[in-house]
């Protein structure tokens, strides 16, 4: 069977399953680079060819390749090259994970030239074996098959593509085992307008009712420190306070008898679906991180961040038809929790609402230099006003970023430099992939106020 390289490296115990999914988070972070930067690098665009069609993009929402070809500044072979190269130049998975040292140079070499041998025999099946394979393991056959996709599952794992993982604590220092979905195993092909992950295309068969958000939830079962998975082992990697002093004040929190109290009343039950235990996960998150001062004031969006993904599972039961019973479940919680969380948010509304409160917050909070952040987190907040059918509040702000992204715009065009010499290129080059940057950017958000606009003919 062809498998892939990462099911290759966890085969043969140079990682486990959770360092692929953090390598692949990673992968999905960094993108494509745009076909702009790599044209301007290559030398197949001077800069005043790629400004202009940058400027027309602007206009046309149209593709890159699209207005370069009617422009005549590129054919369509040149832009066919250019998304290979574009291709190439993605981050692999060996890469990243010597970048992560959990390999290093030599060994990605060896591994790499042992990989693609395997590949090379096992790509020489004949269809029929193929076939035959697919007969015998009917469970294991793709859900929607893509060129090059064929059994690029494995076969030997969870039934239900849940990889365990031993994850220290940062709070307490202890060990323990967290649950993970392999997201190796499924794409997201759409998104709603907050972002929330709409259609899942997997790779494999199995249970229908699997949800991969409910698995991106950690909680520690001795000290019961919970956050999400990609937070968990070290909390503080994208927010200022140290470690020690956010353990510091965690810990105050998790040592409280209110605390005690809140944890002994979410989870008296035992039987509980995987649903309900991730929603009292996220709960105990989100009381954890609204009374750490540090977080609730000057590093908001964590708090944020889970408000937002608790309204997504809250919203993927509606769309599942099964709403009404764990709101009734919820309701019945807070009245038990009154005496200690009498606030305790339990519809989407709320918590949508809630998100945008702490992601105001967060953008408030941003150095005045970084326009960048401020816009994007702006950016999310009209996605949730629009979420929550608030679109006349989601113009305003958008219409703003869009003032400010064109500040810019001007701003790095002003500051192209002629291209004499290397230094100069270096910089253009630079220049360059900001302006491609805030390009993509534009165009999301005139496609927002658009919708916008839409929403507020059909309420009028």
């Amino acid at each position: 069977m062809v498998q892939r390289f990462g099911e290759f490296l966890i085969k043969r115990g140079f990682i486990t399953p959770y360092t692929l999914v953090q390598a692949l988070n990673i992968q999905r972070r960094r993108g494509l680079i745009p076909l702009g930067e790599i044209a301007l690098h290559d030398r197949m665009l001077p800069p005043e060819h790629l400004l202009d069609i940058l400027d027309s993009q602007e206009v046309s929402g149209k593709k890159f390749g699209e207005v370069a070809v009617e422009k005549g500044y590129m054919t369509l072979e040149q832009v066919d090259l250019l998304r290979k190269k574009q291709q190439q130049f993605h981050s692999h998975i060996g890469e990243i994970l010597v970048e992560m040292n959990k390999l290093t140079t030599d060994q990605l070499v060896v591994l790499l030239s042992e990989f693609k041998e395997k590949q090379a025999n096992a790509s020489n099946e004949s269809e029929d074996d193929v076939e035959a394979f697919q007969d015998i393991n009917p469970g294991d056959a793709p859900t929607k098959v893509k060129t090059g996709d064929v059994l690029s599952a494995v076969v030997d794992i969870d039934p239900e593509l849940v990889f365990e993982s031993i994850v220290k604590c940062p709070i307490c220092d202890k060990d323990s085992s967290q649950r993970v979905i392999g997201n190796l195993f499924f794409d997201v092909n759409e998104h709603d307008v907050d972002l929330k992950p709409a259609v899942f295309e997997w790779k494999v068969n199995l249970n229908a009712d699997i949800y991969p958000d409910l698995y991106q939830i950690w909680s520690c079962p001795f000290c019961s420190f919970t956050t999400e998975a990609e937070d968990f082992e070290d909390p503080t990697k994208n927010i200022a306070p140290s470690l020690s002093n956010f353990r510091k004040k965690v810990k105050e929190v998790v040592d409280s008898e209110t605390f005690s109290a809140l944890i002994e009343s979410l989870f008296e039950f035992t039987g509980d679906d995987s649903f309900m235990i991730a929603i009292k996960k996220y709960l105990v998150s989100i009381y954890l991180y609204k009374n750490v001062f540090v977080i609730r004031q000057q590093e908001a969006v964590p708090l944020a961040n889970l408000y937002l993904h608790l309204a997504w599972i809250l919203r993927e039961l509606q769309e599942r038809e099964e709403l009404a019973t764990y709101e009734k479940k919820l309701e019945a919680l807070k009245g038990d929790l009154s005496h200690i969380w009498h606030d305790m948010p339990t519809t989407e509304v709320e918590l949508l609402n809630l998100a945008i409160e702490s992601y105001y917050t967060a953008r408030n909070k941003c150095a005045t230099n970084d326009e960048w952040k401020q816009c994007k987190l702006t950016q999310l907040i009209a996605r949730i006003y629009i979420r929550i059918n608030r679109p006349k509040e989601a113009r305003k702000i958008l219409l703003d970023i869009l003032m400010i992204i064109n500040r810019n715009t001007a701003r790095l065009k002003s500051t192209l430099k002629p291209d004499v010499n290397e230094f100069n290129k270096l910089h253009n080059k630079k220049i360059m992939k900001d302006l491609c940057r805030n390009n993509e950017f534009a165009k999301e958000t005139k496609d927002l106020i658009e919708l916008c606009l839409q929403m507020i003919k059909w309420q009028n």
